[in-house]
């Protein structure tokens, strides 16, 4: 520990300790503030300052040994060469990355901020591409495949394709794509779904159930030894379903028709009297209804024949039901003597009434519809004509007097649409 100095007045009497470096004085604590004591140590101070600015223009800096990050070296000025050369290395760097990057504002993307922006961009609507594939084409394509795993499978599809049209006979080249694929398609014949109106009608004379043709004219007939009333044909969903019920006065059955052989496929005993069988497809589904001598309308399960509905009308008379299919809905219909009802098909409520005289008519017994494959037709019958009416107002538009060679009195008339194919190939049509 430094000896402590000690400075005293005139009197040598103690007045202040002095500083080790500087000799600046330090009054003691019982002596009065000297402003000269001051001054004195301020004056030391300004010469101790300026003697160690003079020593330090006089220095030479100098270094055995510098390091700057991970490079060593032995003086300052070598070590300030390394950091320079590093900078300008790197500022090479930099002006070469933005070299290779180009300039972004000549990006075609949205995204011109940055490369990874740009890049993302990129990626996303590759995805947005693929989903966009998989879903037009479909199976066995998904949105996770890559180009390279779709392009594969696209190929797999064609190659199929090829195969399917050699197999129909159309030449095919290995080189041949989707498109020209498709042109060829064209040369196949084309498959046309129709629709043509089926005819039928009742006697009870000949005892026979008769198919006629567009023009009302007698095509077929069978002989079942059967008196039956009235008849209707009805399209089941594509199929062609033919009932008739018997004649007033020989029972009270129901029967199921074949179409094609005009036999018995099936009967069901009602219990009623029966007048007349009708009804067709509704759109959605085949329906069948039945008119007895309770001057009531009943609807009849297509399948088992059971009453389903009854209707709560009493109508005037009753002798014919009958229906058609107008392309969009069922319109059904009633018949007695000279006047002619439009139905509800589903409440059985009459829409509508037409009143005929004797001479237009006659005693009309039968009443049919069907639908010809553009719009429905609707047609009636009494002992020795055939009757077509407009759909609109129920006037009788045209009538077939049934040939005297048939010897025949019509009970009944009904019909409905049956479905078929035909081609078509080189403008021409084959049934």
């Amino acid at each position: 520990m430094a000896k402590k100095k000690y400075i005293k007045d005139e009197n040598g009497k103690v007045r202040a300790l002095s500083t080790s470096e500087l000799g600046l004085e330090k009054p003691l604590g019982n002596e009065n503030y000297d402003v000269n004591v001051f001054n004195r140590n301020m004056d030391k101070v300004d010469s101790a300052i300026k003697k160690v600015k003079s020593d330090l223009s006089n220095i030479d800096l100098t270094a055995e040994r510098v390091e700057y990050s991970k490079n060593e070296c032995t003086n300052v000025d070598e070590a300030l060469d390394k950091l320079f050369q590093a900078d300008s290395e790197h500022k090479t760097s930099i002006l070469s990355l933005e070299e290779d990057a180009g300039d972004l504002t000549t990006l075609q993307t949205t995204n011109k901020t940055n490369l990874v922006n740009a890049i993302n961009e990129v990626f996303q609507n590759a995805n947005n591409g693929k989903d966009i594939i998989a879903n037009a084409i479909g199976s066995p394509l998904v949105n996770s495949d890559t180009f390279s795993t779709m392009g594969t499978k696209i190929d797999t599809l064609t190659q199929t394709f090829q195969n399917t049209l050699k197999e129909k006979g159309v030449e095919v080249m290995p080189s041949d794509k989707t498109s020209s694929l498709i042109s060829k398609v064209d040369s196949l014949p084309s498959v046309i779904n129709n629709k043509r109106m089926k005819l039928f009608a009742t006697d009870i004379r000949k005892h026979g159930i008769h198919e006629l043709n567009s023009n009302l004219g007698i095509t077929r007939t069978n002989v079942l030894s059967h008196d039956f009333d009235g008849i209707e044909a009805i399209n089941d969903k594509g199929v062609l379903r033919l009932y008739a019920c018997d004649y007033a006065k020989a029972g009270t059955k129901v029967h199921e028709i074949s179409p094609s052989t005009l036999t018995i496929i099936k009967s069901v005993d009602i219990g009623n009297t029966l007048y007349g069988v009708g009804g067709d497809f509704d759109g959605t589904n085949a329906r069948l209804f039945l008119s007895s001598n309770d001057k009531k309308v009943h609807e009849l399960d297509i399948d088992t024949l059971a009453i389903k509905q009854t209707s709560n009308v009493n109508y005037t008379y009753n002798l014919g039901v009958g229906g058609f299919y107008d392309g969009n809905k069922l319109r059904l219909f009633t018949n007695g003597r000279y006047e002619l009802n439009e139905l509800d098909p589903n409440t059985l409520a009459i829409i509508k009434t037409k009143t005929y005289t004797s001479s237009e008519s006659g005693y009309m017994y039968g009443l049919g519809g069907a639908y010809d494959g553009k719009v429905g037709r609707l047609f009636a019958a009494n002992s020795e004509y055939f009757f077509e009416l407009d759909t609109t107002n129920f006037n009788i538009i045209r009538s077939v007097k049934v040939p005297d060679i048939y010897n025949m009195m019509i009970s009944g008339i009904g019909g409905s649409f049956e479905n078929y194919i035909t081609l078509q190939y080189e403008g021409k049509i084959y049934k």
